[in-house]
């Protein structure tokens, strides 16, 4: 009988006494562990070195260009979850990760509170939030796990009262994109949107309307 590692939080798999009634029958039941103890999953080892990773902020930068209402945050060194890895860990691991998120939002407006205050005088909603992900690590990330890793970041910007809120009357499309660099880390830019529907053109706009209303 083996065990496969997805189903390792299965109550028997840490049940000794079921493990020798196993073992007494011949059945051996295969975990991976470390000096004895149930081994720790990838995902969520990787969740805690982006937490981890996520909590310096020292060289953040926030900018805004007044003469067209575009406020760019940098975050050297940020690292982003893969899809994959988000599906696999436990809530409370990745409200952790938001909790890092929300501090280092915090912790930009609190350095930069002239360029907060300007930017609700300036902001115009709906916005596109251009989102660059770069990386040094060998695994390269979709564009689609890129908009997904952005997430807790953009709600972090919610509560920190940079935004009014995340949903399409306020942020009409976000924009990933990603590539590997020396360096990495992530780049958002809050820009205006030409229309509700960011940069979908009006004529696709007009044929998803009269084929599927």
């Amino acid at each position: 009988m083996t065990l496969k590692k997805s189903n390792h939080r299965a109550a028997f798999a840490s049940d000794q006494a079921f493990q020798t009634r196993l073992a007494k029958q011949g059945v051996a039941l295969n975990i991976d562990t470390v000096d004895g103890k149930p081994a720790r999953s990838g995902a969520k080892a990787r969740l805690e070195k982006v937490r981890t990773n996520n909590m310096d902020g020292r060289n953040d930068g926030l900018e805004l260009e007044s003469s067209n209402g575009v406020m760019t945050a940098t975050f050297p060194g940020a690292l982003l979850l893969s899809l994959n890895v988000m599906l696999r860990t436990h809530d409370a691991q990745k409200t952790a990760l938001k909790h890092t998120w929300r501090k280092r939002v915090e912790a930009l407006r609190l350095e930069n509170p002239h360029t907060f205050r300007e930017w609700l005088g300036l902001v115009r909603y709906p916005l596109i939030i251009e989102q660059v992900y770069i990386t040094p690590e060998t695994s390269l990330l979709d564009v689609e796990a890129v908009s997904a890793g952005c997430k807790p970041i953009i709600d972090a910007f919610v509560e920190a009262g940079f935004l009014a809120d995340d949903s399409k009357q306020y942020v009409a499309q976000p924009l990933p994109y990603t590539e590997r660099g020396a360096r990495g880390g992530l780049v958002l830019r809050f820009k205006p949107s030409p229309s509700p529907w960011g940069l979908i053109e009006d004529a696709t706009m007009t044929l998803a309307r009269d084929r599927l209303s």
